[in-house]
């Protein structure tokens, strides 16, 4: 709660409200905030307020990235949305992340696999931003560089006829799966967000 206080505090000296550049036409700078706020504010309130433009700037980072992409999670430099409802098949996927305006995902580690696929259902299965290359290795489907992490499933990964692309299923791990088949997606942003 004393957060809160003194973040209304700070929005009332600056005049700039989260960054709404319809209420603060002031505010329409990027980095333009702490200048701003330097300048209306004496001496004194500057000492109390000037610690928590961090904390400020950081909330209207999120509030961007929140309205920019509805339902995306956070982990670490990276926003992810697991759909759970939707079923598509390899190139769907590929179509309905353009409109997302995300990528398929993929992962640095698997601390970070884990904690992304804790919102998927037991019984999904997802599909992810890897691909096989036409020499057989695994890439990105984003960069077309070598995939970063691989946590094969025991067994895996089976040579298919057609290039393979990758699911996972419940954070076991993942494995090649026909591009046909119909699954839900995982897809990832990275931050921090260009202007779209």
């Amino acid at each position: 709660m004393q957060k809160l206080a003194v973040v209304l505090f700070y929005v009332i000296i600056t005049g700039c409200p989260h960054g709404f550049e319809a209420i603060s036409p002031n505010c329409t700078t990027p980095g333009r905030l702490h200048k701003e706020f330097e300048e209306m504010c004496q001496r004194p309130c500057l000492r109390i307020a000037a610690p928590l433009t961090p904390y400020v700037q950081q909330l209207q980072d999120e509030l961007k990235w929140r309205k920019m992409y509805p339902g995306f999670e956070k982990y670490e430099h990276r926003l992810f949305y697991v759909e759970q409802a939707e079923l598509v098949s390899w190139a769907e996927a590929i179509a309905v992340r353009h409109k997302k305006g995300a990528q398929l995902a993929e992962f640095e580690d698997d601390e970070e696999f884990q904690a992304v696929l804790k919102k998927s259902t037991p019984r999904g299965t997802y599909w992810v931003g890897i691909t096989e290359g036409k020499d057989g290795g695994f890439t990105s489907e984003d960069t077309k560089q070598p995939a970063r992490f691989l946590n094969w499933v025991y067994g895996q990964p089976i040579k298919l006829k057609d290039p393979a692309r990758v699911a996972t299923r419940s954070g076991k791990g993942i494995f090649t799966h026909p591009c046909q088949l119909i699954n839900n997606y995982i897809c990832r942003v990275e931050l921090p967000l260009k202007n779209k």
